[in-house]
């Protein structure tokens, strides 16, 4: 679409002009560049997303590889990229396996370049402005939605582009679909699920930065964002955010809330599960009730389970690739979309890619606890464990573990750079 064209060359001039500034913008604003924005959508299609990826990935190799080892996640990275490859590898056709793989590698540019971009306290102030516009833009684009109770933007896109052209890029249905007592919105993210964890992590980072970011924006508008995230989860009418809301928050309301905070949070609570005790019901029967909910409740599950293990009999140590997937949701119309992180990495990379991804998340907390001094460690592990058991749950196309970290590397980077403030002040 011409306006997409438009888009990603106003963002690659940009990039031209001032490559410091827009690596620092980029990281946090990359979310807004969902897989349905494309310059061309027939295949091969080209995203906005992987166009600027792509360059930026260019640049990384040519111009930043001290970026790649000083970045914190280096070796998360890594793993992800091994499990990648092997994913490549293990498929049948490695030819049209190669974009998509491209694809997901030149993702990780933003995050190996962001870390070591951010010098000072401005280079900082300028990621977390990007940051605030983007979740504003995002999350005043969901209220709309969720009062109008349909996505304008979305129609537009359909009425534009043939149906075949936006399978696999975008998942919305014109006539909405109603859960638990609502139209399940989406903002610009791909699936309603996405959306509802993405404003699940606009609550931790906002929640966690709250005393930098009153020194950026007023705090009634800090506020107002909690309040629209906090919407936009319920919103979303997915489970699986309410489960990465309720882990994140725990460390939150016992150490960083004050009293009236902590008061403020109980009445909301009771005032809610008062006036919405039939949704509560509802949410919490549909995790283990397979007749309101098609292929998300425990049972479902399991039945995804014991049908992949079976369909990867004989693939299992090292998986079926990268198309693997498509070819079992061909002959398995049950698994449905394998909806658990586990359950994709098996199916790509078999036996030794869960591996990867156990061992990928055994470095992230031991990252996290390394970077992150003790009166922060607890929330930021505890977010992490969020993301974990998110993923377990449920999978959120058009947002990534990368995105996430990006997010813990602003975190840290502000907590650093913070403390390296309140240092030289102490000695002068």
């Amino acid at each position: 679409m011409t306006i997409f064209l438009v888009l990603a060359l106003s963002l690659l001039i940009f990039f031209a002009c001032r490559k410091h500034k827009f690596i620092l913008f980029y990281a946090p604003f990359s979310i807004a560049l969902q897989p349905w924005m494309c310059i061309r959508y027939a295949a091969p299609a080209l995203s906005v997303s992987f166009a600027i990826n792509f360059v930026l990935a260019i640049f990384l190799l040519l111009k930043r590889k001290k970026s790649i080892k000083s970045n914190p996640f280096y070796s998360v990275i890594a793993l992800m990229f091994m499990g990648n490859v092997m994913g490549l590898l293990s498929s049948g056709d490695i030819g049209s396996s190669f974009p998509s793989f491209v694809q997901n590698v030149c993702s990780f540019a933003p995050l190996l370049l962001l870390y070591d971009e951010i010098h000072t306290e401005k280079d900082l102030g300028l990621v977390i402005k990007s940051f605030i516009c983007v979740a504003m833009s995002l999350l005043i684009y969901g209220f709309i939605e969720f009062i109008v109770q349909t996505n304008p933007l979305f129609l537009y896109v359909i009425k534009q582009v043939p149906t075949e052209d936006l399978f696999g890029k975008i998942y919305f249905n014109e006539n909405g679909v109603v859960r638990f007592g609502s139209i399940r919105c989406q903002s610009l993210m791909v699936i309603s699920i996405a959306w509802g964890a993405l404003c699940v992590i606009f609550f931790g980072v906002i929640v966690s930065l709250k005393n930098y970011l009153e020194k950026i924006i007023n705090k009634n508008v800090l506020y107002l964002m909690i309040l629209l995230s906090l919407l936009g989860a319920f919103s979303a009418g997915s489970r699986s955010p309410y489960v990465f809301f309720a882990v994140i928050l725990l460390p939150f309301f016992l150490k960083n809330f004050s009293t009236m905070e902590k008061f403020f949070c109980v009445i909301v609570v009771s005032v809610t599960m008062f006036w919405a005790s039939s949704v509560i019901d509802s949410v919490i029967e549909s995790f283990s009730s397979r007749s309101d909910v098609s292929g998300s409740s425990v049972d479902m599950r399991i039945d995804q389970l014991e049908t992949i293990l079976v369909a990867m009999k004989d693939n299992s140590i090292f998986g079926m690739g990268n198309k693997g997937l498509s070819y079992i949701l061909k002959r398995y119309p049950n698994v449905y979309g394998a909806e658990s992180i586990w359950f994709q990495t098996f199916i790509s990379a078999g036996i030794c890619g869960v591996m990867l991804l156990i061992l990928q998340y055994y470095l992230s907390f031991k990252i996290v606890v390394k970077n992150f001094k003790r009166k922060r460690k607890t929330e930021m592990c505890f977010f992490l464990l969020g993301w974990i058991i998110f993923s377990t749950i449920t999978t959120s196309p058009g947002l990534s573990y990368v995105y996430f970290l990006i997010m813990i590397s602003i975190i840290m980077k502000c907590d650093a750079i913070c403390s390296q403030k309140l240092e030289r002040i102490y000695y002068d």
